[in-house]
């Protein structure tokens, strides 16, 4: 078990010597400071669970040191008890009213040090449980709330969808009617007639030209249905195209959650190509999987991984758009396979590449070097760090293209 680490700010040696040496016997890890500038020093380097902190030192005293520590995001939830000479208690009470946790008098009792301690440590762990309880609490409210409203906005689509379908329907009833054979007939019929020359029409060079525009009217009307049908096809397909899109969206808005499930890795990169076909044929681009069909399931949450995946095969279609110094044969290449370290996932294109300045910056919150919110690869490094997958970035400069590859550990790894 890890010891509890506290650190002695005193600028008095043998207080220092006795403080530690108790605390140690009493299995605590001991860090200790001569002055408060020290201490900071030490803080920079070591987070400590509590502190002892002696009000009256030289170069900076005690009231300094935790005016410093509660202005510090980083160390303001550090408890500190504050250690004072009897006659000193008016500055023991501005020091509590300041953020000390508890105070200690000297010469102290082994005891009463221990009870402090202790006291402070349980206060801070209960407080530290609370918050992260908290933020669990918020995070999954968000996560409900954005599923929800997802799902809703998913509802909504496919309900303006509905009536789309209907007119289109609408449109190639009309363009299936006989309106063409008619006009056909009546040309050939009259033509007929007209060619014989008899005492049918009245010969007339006005009467020519009308059969030349009536042939051109016929000509363009049936060439306009045949236009219009092709143009109902292609609704048709894009509306399945976006029912397909709106199936699987609804399916991992679902899944969205922290629930983990039994995942085959395959088919959930072959659902993100899918509702990213129309992208790839916009930039044309030619994705190539290579998939190892034995690759075991994993057991993860199918929502965020699919975001993760989503967001990483939209960085690859960045990097290939046509302003960008791309080869003709654009491709984006997805593998999948496994080893002894687990199952492996791979995302390669042939793309800009990434400047070997912008890779310690390529996780950070808001970063991004094309124009966006910096949050896809930000919330890919969270999501992967968090079920324990690495991810590894590589590239050898602009148009170099990128290697991408998430290692998920065999621990994820179910049958």
């Amino acid at each position: 078990m890890e010891r509890d680490t506290i650190l002695i700010v005193d600028d008095e040696f043998l207080n220092r010597q006795l403080l530690s040496v108790t605390l140690k016997d009493a299995g605590y890890h001991t860090l200790t400071a001569d002055n408060g500038q020290q201490a900071l020093d030490i803080l920079n380097t070591c987070i400590p669970d509590t502190i002892l902190l002696d009000l009256l030192m030289p170069e900076m005293d005690g009231f300094d040191v935790l005016k410093h520590l509660k202005a510090d995001k980083r160390f303001m939830h550090i408890p500190v008890i504050v250690v004072s000479a009897a006659d000193e208690i008016k500055d023991v009470v501005t020091c509590i009213e300041m953020g000390a946790e508890d105070h200690l008098s000297k010469p102290f009792e082994p005891i009463l040090l221990h009870a402090r301690v202790k006291s402070s440590l349980n206060k801070n762990r209960l407080l530290m449980n609370e918050r992260e309880l908290s933020k669990n609490r918020i995070s999954m409210a968000v996560e409900t709330g954005r599923a929800q409203q997802t799902a809703m906005i998913l509802h909504n689509i496919g309900n303006g969808c509905t009536p789309i379908t209907s007119s289109i329907k609408r449109v190639e009833t009309f363009c299936e009617a006989n309106t063409d054979e008619l006009f056909k007939k009546c040309w050939d019929e009259l033509n007929t007639h007209y060619s014989k020359n008899d005492k049918t029409l009245v010969p007339d060079k006005r009467i020519g030209q009308i059969f030349s525009y009536l042939g051109e009217l016929i000509h363009s009307t049936i060439k306009n249905h045949d236009g219009i049908r092709q143009q109902c096809k292609k609704v048709e397909k894009s509306l399945d195209y976006i029912a397909d899109i709106l199936t699987l969206q609804q399916n991992y808005s679902e899944s969205g959650k922290s629930k983990k499930e039994k995942l085959v890795i395959n088919r959930l990169i072959d659902d993100a190509v899918h509702m990213q076909t129309k992208a790839f044929e916009d930039g044309g681009i030619r994705v190539i999987k290579d998939f190892n069909l034995k690759t075991p399931k994993i057991l993860v949450s199918k929502g965020k991984l699919m975001q993760v995946v989503m967001n990483l095969i939209k960085n690859s279609i960045e990097a290939l758009k046509p302003e960008l110094p791309v080869p003709q044969d654009k491709t984006i290449t997805l593998t999948t396979d496994f080893n002894e370290e687990g199952v492996v996932l791979k995302f390669q294109d042939n793309g800009d590449g990434i400047l070997a300045e912008n890779f310690e910056k390529i996780f950070d919150f808001g970063f991004s070097t094309k124009g966006a919110s910096g949050f896809g690869l930000y919330f890919s490094h969270e999501f992967l760090e968090s079920c324990g997958a690495g991810i590894n970035i590589k590239s050898t400069g602009p148009s170099q293209g990128t290697i991408v590859t998430i290692v998920f550990p065999s621990s994820l790894i179910v049958s």
